[in-house]
Order: C-alpha cells, then structure tokens, then sequence
C-alpha cells in the first residue's frame, strides 16, 4: 500500500529560560492508505502535541513530515493552510461547528471552502450523518444536538472532503460507551473504504479493537508499536499493558484524585462568578439554605452568541433578502422599541408553503439587552 503519511525523526521542544522540554522526541514512523492507526499513552506523553504537527497546526522543531510525498516544512503558511485545508480532515476535542449552521451544513462546509460542493457532495454529506446515526438531525443546529451528536458531526466534518490524512483527537470523549463504539467503528470502516490514513488518539483503550496499528507514547518517545492483530485485541482487551503504562496510569489517577480532593476543599469557600456574557434567567438559590448535590442554582442565559431566525420568507421575496442587509427588529415583550441587525445567513427550511419553498435568514441584533431571552417572539423588517 502507498504510504500517504510519514515522519522522520520529528521532534518540538519548548525552550523556556532555564531548560528546553522535548514535548516530542524523534518520532519516526509510516501510515499507509486504508490503515488506521491508535496513538495512546498517559497524559503528558506528547500525543497531542504529536497529532497537531501532522495536522500542519505546529511546525516541529527538528525532523520532516510529509503527506502525499508533500514535505508540509517546504510549504509557506498560506500554502499549509490550503493543504490542510484540501488533504487533512480533523476533530477536536471541542467540537468547533459553527453555530448558526445546521448539522448537514456544518459537514457541507468543507467542500464549500474548497469550492466542491455540488449534488453529489450533498448526497455524500447525508449519507455520512445516516451512518454515524443522525439522520434525523440533519436539520437540527448545534444548540439543539447533544455533546455527543455534536461530536459525530465534527467526524463527519473531517470525512466529507475525502483527505488523504484523518486525524481524531479523542474522538469519543463525549460519547456513552454504545455509542463510542459505533462511531469508532464506523470512523474505522469509512477510513479503510475510502481508502484513506487514519489517526485517533485516544485514552480508551478498548478502541484500539478497530485498529491496524498501535502506537504507544510515553514522555514525548515512540516506546513501542504493536502491529499483530492477536496482540492488538490483547492490547484491547488490557491483558498485555506494560507495566510502565499502568505505572504512569495509575499516577494520573492518584494525580486527578488529589486535585479533586483539593477542589472540594476549597468549594467550601468558594464563591461561583458567571463564566460567560449573560443574563440570569433563572435564580433557585437563598443564602443560607443548603445545596444539594445536583440541584440548579440559576440559569444564565448566554447573550454573548445570540441571533433571529425568521421564518416568513418564500421563493417570492427572499430574491430581495441578501447576506449583510441591515434589518429593523422588534419584540412582542418590547413594544415600542426597535433594533438594528444583519442578516448573517440565509437557508432553505425544506417546507413548501403553496407551492413556494420556504427560506430562514438569520439575523444577528447589534446590541445585547439584559431584559431579552432565548425563544422570544420578533419580527424582522427587511429593506428597512
């Protein structure tokens, strides 16, 4: 099989005033079209910092990464940002769809950026939001999809523009263990039928199951690769875990319990501030009174991302309703004031009224109003 991935000796160290921390140190290795291969270790052993530099995010300090036979420390930064663009998919941790975006839209939009979308690359954006289980929310914006929902459309995100190169960064982290195993899966079989390389990082350890190639980490170093399928679903099923592995699992954990030892000590006196531009809408707590675990204390409506969606347009006059029109916005609770906006998208809603198709333009207010919340009624005056 034709190598599509390959680094020499790549390092990244972090000079700082003292000492140089080597994050990644001399890793070498080959990933060949339709193999997908699992990047595991304890945290802090460089995975990440690893995947970033495959990804062209990170320039590494020492050492050469080619995809495609295309050396990425040859490419200038705009260069790298059009081959990341066109021969590398990725999900993140966080998920990173846009907000005003529908599911579909959101995987759409990476042949959009390209200039390849067309019917067949609208079929292709479906048919991968069926296999990964939101078929039947294909319509649904980001706020209205779970964690994991959210997660499965940033894989197909990463999938839809066929790259040569498919990186996952804990790409089951917000999902049930079911549902973990399905997407992995299914992430597994789409990298091999589509004929592509494919990288996951990943702490779960079960995941590895689905892999070609396991790749362990520990302090920035290669410290063994495990290629036998016998000894992968061994891997898998944690019965040949080195010891050094455990060790510095176990450390984590010792680690990540006396931190939350200390968090629950200093809650005692602690005092909560809102963690983003809002309102509160909602307001349970009395002082004084005790906090049982998992009550709501308040609710805080995030006015920082906020917009309009209209629902009134049709193929008659959404001709007259264009991207950057400044609009007149008011609200039933508001009578009597008005304000400005933009539209900052339109979308077809998919529904025929009379036989016209109905469009929604998204309209983003410009000012922020303490007495507004979430689902108010508004109307939109365009041409105004």
């Amino acid at each position: 099989m034709t190598i599509s991935l390959s680094t020499e000796s790549v390092s990244k160290v972090y000079r700082g005033d003292n000492a140089a921390i080597r994050a990644v140190d001399g890793i070498s290795m080959e990933v060949r079209q339709g193999e997908f291969l699992a990047l595991v270790g304890p945290s802090g052993s460089g995975k990440t910092t690893l995947l970033a530099m495959l990804a062209a995010l990170l320039r590494p300090s020492e050492g050469r990464i080619a995809i495609d036979g295309h050396d990425l420390n040859a490419l200038s930064e705009a260069e790298r940002s059009i081959f990341r663009r066109q021969k590398i998919g990725f999900t993140f941790q966080a998920h990173n769809l846009v907000s005003y975006l529908t599911a579909r839209e959101n995987v759409e939009l990476m042949l959009r950026l390209n200039g390849w979308l067309d019917r067949a690359g609208r079929a292709r954006s479906r048919e991968l939001l069926e296999r990964l289980g939101l078929g039947e929310r294909l319509n649904s914006l980001p706020r209205q999809l779970s964690g994991g929902q959210q997660q499965r459309v940033a894989i197909a995100r990463a999938l839809i523009h066929e790259p040569s190169v498919v990186l996952a960064d804990e790409p089951t982290a917000s999902l049930d263990t079911e549902r973990a195993f399905q997407v992995v899966s299914t992430f597994a079989n789409i990298t091999r039928e589509q004929n592509r390389a494919g990288i996951m990082v990943t702490h779960d350890l079960r995941m590895c199951q689905f892999v070609d190639l396991v790749i362990q980490m520990k302090d920035g170093k290669l410290i063994r690769v495990i290629e036998e399928p016998e000894q992968i679903r061994a891997f898998a099923g944690g019965a040949q875990h080195e010891p050094e592995v455990i060790a510095a699992t176990e450390a984590d954990v010792a680690l990540d319990e006396a931190t939350l030892a200390q968090a629950k000590a200093a809650l005692d006196q602690t005092a909560l501030c809102a963690p983003l531009a809002g309102v509160i809408a909602k307001l349970s707590a009395v002082a004084g009174e005790d906090a049982s675990p998992g009550v709501v204390l308040a609710q805080v409506a995030d006015l920082s991302d906020w917009y309009i969606e209209t629902t009134d347009l049709t193929e008659l006059n959404v001709v007259n309703v264009k991207e950057g029109d400044q609009v007149a916005v008011t609200f039933d609770a508001l009578p009597g004031e008005t304000f400005g906006g933009q539209v900052v998208r339109i979308r077809p809603l998919g529904e025929v009224q009379k036989g016209d198709m109905t469009y929604t333009a998204i309209v983003r207010p410009d000012r922020l109003d303490p007495r507004l919340r979430w689902n108010m009624t508004a109307s939109v005056g365009f041409g105004e």
